[in-house]
């Protein structure tokens, strides 16, 4: 509500579709609730790996391969990156291994490793809860071990990558034909991490002067969706034309909060005006029904961050300031007369 007291009323969002809002009894709008201030995380579903590889690039003949890195976000909104690595196979030219050697929390530190500082301040390494991933087909299950220094190893063959040797473009991930995705989730029960879809089929095999470059980018391929989010703070408002308010969160996240509804009267020129552009309904008026209506649906709109202008008729004012100047130019020339003629009697009296 404003410094008088007034309230702005209008329609909450649908409970069943949270992108439109409900035309019922209009009720106080609270954007500011504490359920409208923050917005819950997402896991990633959907990761795709995009770039190319060159057979002569000698990096993916070696035992370490060429690694990048696979980001995403668990239920809770934490963040998490599995190292990914990608090598030659031993078969062909064309055909490659796709491992993961590692997942880091967003400290950086191995999720497989649980660091214990003893009293004395010796620091021991041992396995976490977590100790085991799915990488390649569902239900391909891989085991993590902790060495007594911290180091982790993951024994995997790894997943088969092929590529058409006659043309360079991507032909099958994992093995099946047409397959153009793997499955990657870490394992835990209870578990905050979701599936995980991880799309090769944008990558190719073309010379590129002996170098290989590909990355992993957090959603589908098509149209991004499924990429996690974290946990959102509000840091904005903002009004569309109809009257929809919308929060802005840091994220990235826009959401719908509410919606201005509009009061309509039978007879509008028939409303008490009370200051402050405010108006009150009267008999004359005629009541409102509760609902109001949709701005934009008579073509109406509502512009917010601009001044408004006066709603003073410049025209009536005019003629009320030229009567007024005239009444005192009339007053003025009767004072001017009356003078005069006293003037003239004190002359002839002398």
């Amino acid at each position: 509500c404003n410094s008088g007291g007034c309230k702005v009323m209008g329609w909450q969002v649908d409970p069943n579709d949270a992108s439109k809002t409900v035309a019922d009894t209009v009720s106080e709008l609270r954007v500011m609730a504490p359920d409208t201030m923050y917005v819950e995380p997402v896991a990633t579903t959907n990761v795709y790996v995009s770039g190319n590889i060159d057979y002569k690039d000698t990096q993916l003949t070696t035992d370490t391969g060429k690694t990048t890195t696979l980001s995403f976000y668990d239920n809770l909104g934490q963040s998490y990156m599995a190292v990914m690595k990608i090598k030659q196979s031993d078969e062909a030219t064309n055909q490659y291994k796709v491992s993961i050697t590692n997942i880091l929390d967003a400290k950086g530190e191995s999720i497989f490793v649980k660091k214990t500082v003893e009293d004395d301040g010796t620091i021991t390494y041992g396995a976490s809860e977590i100790t085991e991933f799915e990488f390649g087909a569902e239900g391909d299950s891989v085991q993590a071990q902790v060495n007594d220094d911290g180091t982790v190893e993951i024994e995997m063959e790894g997943v088969d990558l092929e590529f058409d040797a006659a043309t360079g473009k991507f032909s099958k991930v994992g093995g099946e034909d047409n397959g153009k995705s793997i499955s990657f989730m870490v394992v835990t029960d209870p578990s905050p991490f979701q599936r995980i879809d991880v799309d090769f089929s944008s990558m190719t095999m073309y010379a590129a002067s002996g170098s290989s470059s590909f990355s992993c980018s957090r959603g589908a391929l098509t149209d991004g969706s499924g990429a996690g989010k974290p946990q959102g703070n509000m840091t904005g408002l903002s009004v569309d034309t109809s009257g929809r308010i919308y929060g802005t969160y840091d994220n990235g996240d826009t959401k719908l909060l509410c919606q201005i509804a509009v009061a309509s009267f039978a007879n509008a020129a028939g409303l008490e005006a009370v200051g402050n552009n405010l108006f009150r309904q009267t008999m004359n008026s005629g009541s409102f029904d509760g609902v109001g209506q949709d701005i934009s649906n008579g073509g109406g709109k509502m512009n917010t961050g601009v001044l408004e202008m006066s709603n003073v008729d410049l025209s009536t004012e005019f003629t009320q300031m030229i009567t007024t100047q005239r009444g005192f130019q009339a007053n003025s020339r009767t004072i001017t007369t009356s003078d005069t003629l006293l003037e003239e009697l004190i002359n002839l009296k002398r």
